[in-house]
């Protein structure tokens, strides 16, 4: 599980970016902008970033959970299963009202309190 801020590593952005775009032209608008963000410097900042590609969606995390941009979140496997908090928070009332729901009717004693020691 990594840890994901709302400013990802813009070298990572650029990159990406390279990569995705490679196949444009230098002169076309893709291609121009491709040249911007590689004249950057390596301390750029994310509006720098912004205002070259025209929007934020390449430096903010994509939550799958609710489908928004979010200014931080977990990441388990790949990139594009980065949740937010709010839908971990929303997942863990989930599980714990099921695992509850599931004690009820089994009475598998998950919730009960452990039994006291004898020792002294």
């Amino acid at each position: 599980m990594i840890e994901l801020r709302k400013v990802k590593s813009l070298q990572n952005v650029i990159s990406k970016w390279k990569k995705q775009y490679r196949n444009y032209p230098p002169d076309s608008e893709f291609g121009i902008v491709t040249k911007k963000l590689e004249a950057l410097p390596k301390n750029a900042t994310a509006m720098e970033v912004n205002a070259i590609i025209g929007n934020d969606s390449w430096t903010l995390v994509w939550c799958v959970g609710c489908g928004e941009y979010v200014n931080a979140a977990v990441q388990f496997h790949d990139e594009d299963s980065a949740v937010c908090k709010r839908c971990l928070e929303d997942a863990l009332t989930l599980i714990e009202r099921a695992d509850k729901s599931h004690c009820s009717t089994c009475q598998c004693n998950q919730f009960a309190e452990p039994p006291m020691s004898m020792e002294s």
